[in-house]
């Protein structure tokens, strides 16, 4: 995989009731060994049979566009997924971390200190930062660990007290 970018592209879809409404589906995949680009929904079971009449036009909208990219329209479910219930927890918390703005040198710092200190918990990395600054740090260690600057076991339940690392320095 080359690059995740979410909710990447605002389509238009008529509501059962006629009315055309927005839909932003939740990611666009683009690979990097020649795949077509894919883009995904991401529903649990239970909502896509509850609404299945509203989110019919939705996919049929999004199959239409990545027909004319040259990609595809999945819609992943925690079925498809076939993850532990620990990944699926693990996703829904960082999935709002993904496009959370943090500041660059809050980036900067927290990825110096996780060099210095090599695998070691989020709780240890906080630990060496004043605790003034732990309540800004911790969103945006959470976005390194969403968008995978900083890597994680993401079938363990993610806390405080998880391994994390650099890739390469593990």
């Amino acid at each position: 995989m080359t690059h995740i970018q979410v909710q990447p592209v605002r389509l238009r879809y008529q509501h059962p009731n006629g009315r055309w409404l927005p839909y932003v589906p939740d990611a666009l995949v683009i690979y990097g060994d020649g795949r077509p680009p894919g883009l995904f929904e991401v529903k649990y079971v239970k909502e896509v049979q509850e609404k299945r009449q509203l989110l019919r036009g939705k996919f049929r909208v999004a199959r239409a566009h990545m027909r004319g990219q040259g990609g595809t329209f999945t819609l992943v479910t925690e079925r498809s997924i076939r993850a532990s219930t620990a990944m699926l927890k693990n996703m829904d918390m960082l999935f709002p971390f993904l496009t959370r703005t943090v500041a660059q040198q809050d980036c900067a710092d927290l990825l110096s200190a996780l060099e210095r200190a090599g695998q070691c918990t989020p709780q240890r990395l906080l630990e060496g930062f004043a605790a003034g600054r732990k309540g800004i740090l911790l969103p945006a260690l959470w976005h390194l660990v969403a968008t995978k600057v900083i890597s994680v076991d993401l079938n363990l339940p993610l806390t405080m007290d998880s391994p994390v690392w650099l890739e390469g320095s593990a």
